[in-house]
């Protein structure tokens, strides 16, 4: 019997603590882009679509769009944060960014959330992750050492660190990022695992490898 890439995965590593003295509320986008779509051949944009659970959801402008895709981009120097994205919304050029940003929030597309605290618990109780991209390994050159590299057949486009790959490798099988809390804590309190999660869990949205979607029991 051969193993499978599942059985041969690596087990839950250790969940660096440097996360949990991280204070700034993250900055998440929820759903699956579905991109835009057209009524018929050669008719305009009717809206954009984003899959949560089991709705299709319309972003009916552009605009929408482009405020959802922001948070999608990485911060700068650190991970992508309210008042990064808030400036962000601020210079984009659109009048009525900010109430777009809103209604976002209010469809459950867009979340400002601690990385610790009740909330956060509450955040990862309510939504789980699923991967996209495809696992190249690290046997490659020129992958960095301690990672993992992630992408396309062709090539590479994210290296994800030993946290990051096992919650991609594992996410699809978790009804909840809270389940991937309990995994990383490994009999600890799940509490203290968080942060690290919730900090992996945006390198990998922004990295293009994996979107959020509401919790299983929340679809």
């Amino acid at each position: 019997m051969t193993s499978s890439a599942l059985t041969m995965a690596p087990p839950p590593p250790a969940a660096t603590t440097t996360a949990l003295q991280f204070r700034e509320e993250l900055v998440f986008p929820v759903g699956f882009d579905l991109g835009p779509f057209y009524p018929a051949p050669g008719e305009p944009l009717a809206h954009y679509e984003v899959c949560v659970g089991r709705t299709s959801l319309t972003l009916p402008t552009e605009d929408d769009y482009r405020i959802w895709t922001l948070a999608h981009q990485p911060g700068e120097h650190s991970p992508l944060t309210w008042p990064t994205y808030r400036d962000r919304l601020a210079d984009t050029g659109i009048a009525d960014a900010f109430p777009l940003a809103q209604r976002l929030a209010d469809n459950g597309m867009l979340w400002s959330v601690s990385p610790t605290g009740a909330a956060a618990a509450e955040f990862v109780r309510g939504h789980r992750l699923l991967p996209l991209a495809t696992a190249i390994g690290d046997v490659e050159v020129e992958v960095p050492a301690d990672t993992y590299a992630l992408g396309l057949p062709r090539g590479p486009y994210h290296y994800a660190s030993a946290v990051e790959y096992w919650l991609w490798l594992w996410g699809a099988q978790w009804d909840s990022l809270w389940t991937a809390c309990e995994a990383l804590a490994k009999g600890t309190d799940p509490l203290a695992c968080v942060a690290p999660v919730l900090l992996a869990t945006q390198e990998l949205i922004v990295g293009s490898v994996a979107f959020l979607d509401v919790a299983w029991d929340r679809r």
